[in-house]
């Protein structure tokens, strides 16, 4: 520590006779800002951890603690959610959440990557007109898809056994969902972590709130459970929407050609999100088809543990997004050797996560649900597995943002989605639901080593030339 403290003062120094007192005294603050900024260690060093790591500590802190009272609120109520609703009609609540989760990627399209994608690098009433274009996007979206919905609706309805009612809001309920997004988007790339944080858990308490007062209280059995997401989404929507306004994140100055270019990166995004849905949701359509509802319920008692790794995941990807666009937009050297490191220890910690989660599952699942639920325990590390991987490829994803060639990426998971479904209509009949489950982690590994290797493609790092610093 004396020693850094002396090369501060002969920094200063070397400022020399004819310099000026206020550039000795600016060698210095630069000098002593190091030290803020980085840090000393018990044995005096300067520490290579910057505010860029802190930052991400701090706001993972904050991620991770809301992804645990949002997952552990509903979580919570398996216990009374799997007596009041018996199997078949919890595999009708999956079903309507699968259904929903294929119009979420149509309406939206992944919108929000065009809020991180510029904000680091545009001017505040620049962000605020691409905020404003995004809106219009997916508003005509949601009509047209609104549209396609009151056409088909006979052959969905019939299909799923899903009240026409229920089918026709979910247009509205996605681009609420999305909006919602945009919103908590801005806040992470802020970094306002604890107002991201209240929010996600405020909407889930409505959710519940609605969901228990409804399936408890009125015996409204599926539809009420459905309520609750449908009311939490449009609340949520129109008050991130309202948010936005007031803290002048919406510029309403309309560009056709900037409209058109947010569909040119947007509307590839469609099948990314798609393939997304498709290796999440369309494990539950197929035991629909093969096994029935009442199978749909177990599995998705015994999915909702294995994905408790989201919690993990999700919370450092909400606050590794941000700071690695950040990086990436005044990239030197060593911060991508301090990327990779992230990377490289990240790997190694969600894998071992899903071990801890499925042994942990095999003690919870049978004490916190119904008998008739307790098969869906076989299929917990599969999902864990899975998800893990998910969040390893997550990892890579900014970099194919950063550089805006988000279309041969979009094919990539659309393909992994078709892989998925191919793995379902095979596996299904000879492992019954333990088969959907290892074809999601079949669709997740396929997915993480094609977008490794496209963006190692499209944006070298270190990964073999790790380096000490």
């Amino acid at each position: 520590m004396r020693q850094f403290i002396w090369q501060v003062i002969l920094s200063a120094s070397r400022q020399g006779s004819g310099s000026t007192r206020a550039a000795a005294e600016l060698a210095l603050f630069k000098s002593i800002r190091k030290i803020t900024e980085y840090g000393i260690d018990k044995k005096g060093a300067l520490m290579i951890a910057g505010p860029g790591e802190k930052l991400i500590a701090r706001g993972f802190s904050v991620y991770f603690t809301t992804g645990v009272i949002n997952k552990a609120i509903p979580f919570l109520l398996l216990p009374l959610l799997t007596r009041y609703l018996s199997p078949h009609e919890y595999g009708m609540v999956a079903i309507y959440q699968a259904l929903l989760a294929f119009f979420t990627p149509v309406v939206g399209m992944s919108a929000n990557s065009h809020i991180v994608r510029n904000f680091y690098g545009e001017a505040r009433e620049r962000l605020a007109e691409v905020i404003f274009h995004v809106l219009i996007a997916i508003s005509i979206m949601a009509i047209v898809v609104l549209a396609i919905v009151a056409v088909c609706m006979p052959l969905f309805g019939g299909m799923f056994d899903i009240p026409g009612r229920w089918l026709l809001v979910m247009p509205l309920v996605a681009f609420m969902q999305t909006v919602n997004k945009c919103n908590l988007t801005v806040y992470r790339c802020e970094h306002r972590s604890g107002m991201y944080g209240a929010l996600e858990i405020l909407r889930t308490l409505v959710n519940v709130v609605v969901s228990v007062g409804l399936v408890v209280g009125l015996g409204a059995g599926w539809e009420g459970r459905a309520a609750g997401i449908v009311t939490a989404a449009i609340l949520f929507g129109g008050l991130g929407f309202v948010l936005m306004m007031r803290s002048g994140q919406i510029h309403c100055t309309f560009s056709l050609s900037q409209l058109r270019n947010i569909y040119r990166i947007s509307i590839p995004m469609i099948f990314y999100g798609l393939g997304g849905v498709i290796i999440a949701v369309m494990d539950r359509i197929f035991i629909d088809r093969m096994l029935g509802k009442e199978a749909v319920g177990i599995y998705s008692v015994g999915y909702a543990f294995g994905a408790l790794t989201l919690i993990i995941t999700n919370a450092f990807n909400s606050s590794w997004a941000p700071w690695m666009q950040e990086q990436l937009s005044d990239v030197t050297e060593k911060k991508k050797h301090l990327i990779v490191r992230f990377t490289y220890a990240y790997k190694f910690a969600v894998l071992l996560l899903a071990i801890v989660v499925t042994v942990a599952s095999h003690i919870l699942l049978p004490f916190m649900t119904a008998e008739a639920y307790h098969g869906g325990v076989q299929v917990v590390l599969w999902v864990a597995l899975g998800y893990s991987i998910r969040g390893i490829y997550s990892m890579y994803f900014g970099y194919v943002i950063h550089v805006g060639k988000t279309r041969v990426f979009a094919w990539v998971m659309f393909l992994a989605g078709a892989i998925n479904a191919l793995a379902n209509y095979l596996l299904i009949p000879v492992n019954g639901i333990e088969g959907a489950a290892q074809a999601t982690i079949i669709a997740w590994v396929f997915s993480y080593l094609a977008v490794w290797w496209y963006a190692s493609r499209i944006y070298p790092m270190p990964w073999t030339r790790l380096r000490r610093s």
